[in-house]
């Protein structure tokens, strides 16, 4: 017997990390698995394991198979073309046959990323609340993208090669030089942008021509657009 929710808790919304393991298990049976599936149990192993929800929001139907095969269903009453009256389920339920309805591969690459390299990360972490809020990769796949960002050898590599070819550095996108603007002791504010995101590019050494160096600004806005921006879609954004 299923084990039952503690009295007047609920359990927390599905996020777009969740929402992208399920999208990507009804596009792999071009529907809704039957109950009990092994499909459907993976999934709920999965879902119970990622390091998202606090485990003290959590009630013992925690993204259970029967819960998981809830949402399947709603992903499948939220089908373009669905005749039926959908259930109620959520608008993220609407919003990934949008966003990725047409593009099966990304949606297949972004959620084997995030079955394969979600435990090598540590929750909570720094900027959650906006990567919950605008990224459709889901928060495990953008942190994973910003660790690697963060890997100090391949940065002072990037600077170096920059300082070497241009005697200063600047922001490839809007062209600050920080140096000049607030002095030399900002040399390490610059923060190198991967061209390309992580379920794309796999997990491979990084080379200095995979990144652009940014501003802090340039960075943060190059990870808020939808699709992947070029270094190029940024200059176009901020000129005058």
């Amino acid at each position: 017997m299923a084990a039952r929710s503690e009295p007047g808790k609920s359990n927390p919304d599905w996020i777009w990390d969740e929402q992208i393991l399920a999208f990507d298990t009804y596009l792999k049976h071009d529907g809704v698995p039957p109950k009990g599936h092994h499909s459907i149990v993976e999934l709920s192993e999965i879902l119970r394991s990622l390091p998202i929800h606090p485990l003290e929001l959590r009630s013992p139907t925690f993204r259970n198979p029967n819960g998981v095969g809830r949402k399947l269903a709603d992903i499948h009453t939220h089908r373009p073309g669905y005749k039926g009256k959908p259930t109620s389920g959520s608008k993220l339920d609407t919003e990934i046959w949008k966003l990725y309805g047409n593009n099966l591969q990304t949606i297949s690459a972004i959620a084997k990323t995030i079955r394969v390299d979600y435990q090598s990360l540590q929750f909570p972490v720094d900027d959650e609340e906006e990567i919950a809020n605008t990224h459709h990769e889901g928060r495990i796949v953008v942190r994973l993208h910003k660790t690697r960002e963060r890997d100090r050898r391949i940065v002072m590599k990037k600077k170096a090669s920059v300082l070497q070819q241009n005697g200063s550095l600047s922001c490839e996108a809007c062209g600050i030089n920080l140096e000049k603007t607030y002095g030399s002791e900002k040399f390490d504010v610059y923060e190198c942008h991967h061209l390309l995101p992580l379920h794309v590019s796999g997990d491979t050494k990084t080379n200095i021509e995979d990144l652009a160096l940014l501003c802090p600004t340039c960075h943060r806005i190059a990870h808020r657009i939808t699709p992947w921006p070029t270094v190029t879609d940024l200059k176009k954004i901020v000129s005058p």
